[in-house]
């Protein structure tokens, strides 16, 4: 695994190949590592966004395919890091805020992010 440097919260480790369907994300100190399974990006059925979202929210919102793209976009620094593990019915997920995530895209892309406390 590659070491993390200080303040970072979530390593992603390179892609290990093993024909499927499954992304490994390490968690933080603990060295946990969280499976992310490929799953096609989802939006919300309501229309609104939740504070936290789960890997395939967070893809359809950050307009890729499915959660394999997103993984890739992570090692890559172009799309943001999860900050937060919970549980869920006896596994654990990875979440990402909704406003670190508009954060993250403001900042990417050199704008100020005006509308944190609006809908998206």
């Amino acid at each position: 695994m590659p070491r993390e440097r200080a303040g970072t919260l979530f390593a992603v480790p390179k892609p290990v190949p093993r024909g499927g369907s499954v992304q490994d994300l390490d968690a933080g100190s603990g060295r946990q590592v969280i499976r992310i399974v490929n799953r096609p990006a989802r939006f919300p059925k309501n229309g609104l966004w939740p504070l936290e979202l789960r890997a395939d929210m967070l893809a359809a919102l950050l307009d890729f395919d499915t959660t394999r793209q997103l993984c890739k976009a992570i090692a890559g620094g172009t799309a943001p890091k999860p900050r937060a593990v919970r549980l869920v019915g006896g596994s654990t997920e990875l979440v990402w805020s909704l406003a670190a995530v508009r954060r993250f895209v403001a900042v990417r892309h050199g704008v100020a992010d005006e509308g944190s406390d609006a809908e998206f």
